[in-house]
């Protein structure tokens, strides 16, 4: 549900062992509170109701992972986040990939069996071996998951 919010207070998100997206055109704040707890947020701040400047995020995230989309020209200062454990800032500059797009299917093969799907289309091809490598991490995590292992 994408709703236009735009008062002066900041906008708060919880994501509380859960996926909480607020996509689109759904602001035009340029404050925000998000506090999550094993869930994971996405905000996209790239719409055009947010007027060009300053935009702050205030944020409190416990085993939880929080990813902003931004314009292209955006420049993220991270100087006062406070990181404990393995947190950090990823932006897509400097990125080897010109292309990149994915998309993953589960599909249910009876009692006890699952079978995933991972497509991945990508330039330049000459990448390949990151790409696999990166999907080989990642479907070793999935079989962890899906196994209980994880």
């Amino acid at each position: 549900m994408n709703t236009t919010h735009t008062s002066t207070e900041p906008v708060r998100v919880a994501a509380n062992y859960t996926v909480t997206k607020r996509l689109g055109n759904w602001t035009a704040a340029d404050r925000f509170q998000v506090r999550s707890h094993r869930g994971h947020a996405v905000l996209d701040l790239r719409s055009p109701d947010i007027q060009a400047g300053e935009i702050s995020v205030d944020i409190d995230l416990d085993h939880a992972m929080l990813k902003l989309l931004v314009p292209d020209d955006a420049v993220i200062e991270d100087w006062d986040l406070r990181r404990a454990g393995r947190g950090r800032v990823k932006d897509a500059e400097g990125g080897r990939a010109t292309h990149y797009n994915a998309s993953v299917q589960v599909l249910d093969e009876g009692p006890g069996t699952t079978c995933i799907v991972w497509l991945v289309d990508f330039l330049p091809k000459d990448i390949a071996p990151a790409i696999e490598a990166a999907m080989a991490a990642g479907a070793a995590a999935m079989k962890r998951t899906l196994d209980g292992d994880g």
